[in-house]
């Protein structure tokens, strides 16, 4: 028989990959633990790695998930991506077509993952413009990251922040591109894109 993703493992594997990405950034408040090569390649940081992984300490836990724990946030996207494939393609119509169908199926998503974010992301907001210091959320900021776009912002590092706060437009974003593209092509297209993104 052939494996299966079942509810139940993928709850598991997203409980995992939360705890992972949780105690990824937490750890980067605690010492000068190794840090990760996550946008960009660092030569350092991976020779720090090298150093701790044939020393090891008691600290070699907090390096691991120091310099690892960020994986958490593509398994997320693929458990994410295939609940959308099994929901979706499972049914005889597919997702449908349509700019009326389009948007109830980007709505219905946006409105998901809003409700997900508002209360933290707003009382974030709050205790920010509370507490004196230089970064402060500016009005547009917060637009973008209400509308789930500021990762398009030309510097989105200033824009996006804490952390959490930038992935709501990832997901998204990838909603959009799969009811625009992914799920109404053919495989070849698909393929492409994928060589395409890689490229890139």
């Amino acid at each position: 028989t052939k494996p299966t993703m079942t509810k139940s493992l993928t709850n598991s594997m997203r409980g995992i990959a939360i705890i992972a990405i949780v105690l990824h950034n937490f750890i980067h408040w605690l010492g000068p633990m190794v840090k990760e090569n996550e946008s960009t390649f660092n030569r350092h940081n991976t020779d720090r790695l090298l150093v701790e992984l044939m020393n090891p300490s008691f600290d070699l836990a907090a390096h691991l998930f120091s310099f690892f724990g960020h994986y958490g946030v593509p398994v997320f996207l693929f458990l994410s991506a295939y609940g959308l494939v099994k929901k979706y393609e499972g049914r005889p119509e597919g997702v449908g077509s349509g700019w009326k169908r389009g948007c109830s199926f980007i709505w219905k998503h946006y409105k998901k993952l809003f409700s997900m974010m508002i209360f933290g992301y707003t009382a974030f907001v709050m205790v920010d413009y509370m507490t004196p210091g230089p970064r402060h959320y500016e009005f547009w900021n917060v637009v973008g990251q209400l509308l789930m776009i500021s990762n398009f912002y030309p510097e989105p590092n200033h824009a996006i922040w804490p952390g959490p706060y930038w992935y709501f437009g990832l997901p998204m974003q990838l909603y959009i591109l799969y009811y625009l593209i992914l799920g109404r092509t053919k495989t070849w297209v698909t393929i492409v894109l994928t060589i395409a993104c890689l490229a890139a």
